[in-house]
């Protein structure tokens, strides 16, 4: 939760971070997915049914100042062992300034 206002976010496989008015209950901003440029699918399954370059979110957390969205990226082991690439999908901890946009509660 954003310390200062009752803006959250949340994360996951899909490499998006989202954030919530959590009062209002709606979204309020997307950002862009992460995503491993240049990826490379090593693992011999082709299936079309997974998005091998998604790095998902494992963790945030804004700081207390609110001014900073602390985030994190690294392979989950929910597709398994076959298909994580140490080489490719390497862990990753961002610091993210948080912008008015991201938390504006009047473009709902």
């Amino acid at each position: 939760f954003h310390h200062q206002t009752s803006v959250f976010a949340t994360g996951g496989d899909d490499g998006e971070i989202v954030t919530w008015d959590k009062d209002g209950r709606a979204k309020l901003f997307t950002f862009k997915a992460m995503a491993i440029e240049g990826y490379r699918n090593n693992s011999g399954n082709n299936s079309s049914n997974v998005t091998y370059n998604k790095m998902p979110i494992v963790s945030m957390d804004y700081h207390n100042n609110g001014q900073y969205l602390l985030y994190s990226t690294s392979y989950n082991w929910n597709k398994g062992q076959e298909f994580h690439d140490h080489q490719q999908q390497k862990p990753q901890v961002y610091l993210h300034q948080v912008q008015n946009s991201e938390c504006d509660k009047s473009k709902k």
